[in-house]
């Protein structure tokens, strides 16, 4: 009788912990599609500064981007100054690969932080998938060390 219960409630745990972990992959699977179906912000101004990888700056100022995204606003300043972006199309956003003809390396590449009233943070999204507000500032520089959001 004993062996039946114990045997019954191991049973129990194992499908509550199952059905925790289902709940828990569907949550996040929700969050993953709210992030790739939210729609831009519509136009902000923005500013945007650029550093190269020697942390001198290639580009600083403002710009007006109808399709308020932190990627788009680099493309708007890239424009403005006069310099190229690489970006690559990948299934949870765009990834910039070189920015002034400098080519992410090994476990170095492009990182942007976004600036918003007394915050600052690095979002762990795509930056075609982070929206801007008017009066953002989205810092864009190289990295050779891990980013944590």
């Amino acid at each position: 009788m004993r062996r039946v219960l114990v045997a019954r409630m191991g049973l129990a745990l194992i499908l509550v912990v199952m059905l925790f972990g289902i709940l828990g992959g569907l949550l996040y699977l929700e969050h993953l599609i709210d992030l790739r179906s939210a729609p831009a912000a519509v136009g902000a101004d923005v500013e945007v500064a650029v550093l190269q990888r020697d942390g001198t700056e290639l580009y600083r100022g403002n710009v007006t981007v109808p399709e308020a995204t932190a990627l788009a606003a680099l493309l708007a300043a890239a424009e403005e100054g006069r310099f190229t972006v690489d970006v690559e199309t990948f299934p949870n956003g765009r990834y910039v690969r070189a920015i002034g003809g400098e080519p992410a390396e090994g476990v170095g590449g492009w990182v942007y932080r976004l600036e918003r009233g007394d915050t600052s943070e690095y979002p762990p999204r795509a930056a075609d998938l982070t929206p801007l507000l008017d009066g953002d500032r989205v810092v864009w520089h190289w990295t050779d060390e891990p980013i944590a959001p």
